[in-house]
């Protein structure tokens, strides 16, 4: 049985061509194709091929270093939701008319 090593990330190609990263954490894979999530602009897959390569492999050295100082992904199901209403808040919330028939449509 193969032993998923925990938070050893590994650079990755796609069939189309795009690089990312991929690592294991609490039993979890976590995929990343840019390091927005670290704060960084570390984009490899809007270049060209010969850049694309060496980006993507900066793109891997930056979780690395990441990782080494502590940060770790966010577990699944906590990520930010922006807006989390019932049916019932939508209702209230919507015109008398139009926004009610709306909502009585859908259910």
């Amino acid at each position: 049985m193969k032993v998923k090593k925990e938070l050893f990330p590994k650079l990755s190609k796609l069939p189309s061509g795009k690089y990312y990263i991929f690592f294991w954490y609490e039993g979890y894979r976590y995929r990343f194709f840019n390091a927005n999530i670290l704060g960084e602009n570390i984009n490899p897959n809007l270049l060209e091929e010969p850049e694309r390569e060496q980006t993507a492999i900066l793109l891997c050295s930056t979780f690395v270093v990441s990782l080494s100082k502590g940060w770790r992904p966010s577990k699944r199901g906590e990520h930010k939701r922006v807006n989390e209403y019932t049916i019932g808040e939508i209702a209230e919330n919507c015109s008398p008319t139009k926004g009610r028939a709306r909502l009585l449509t859908i259910i």
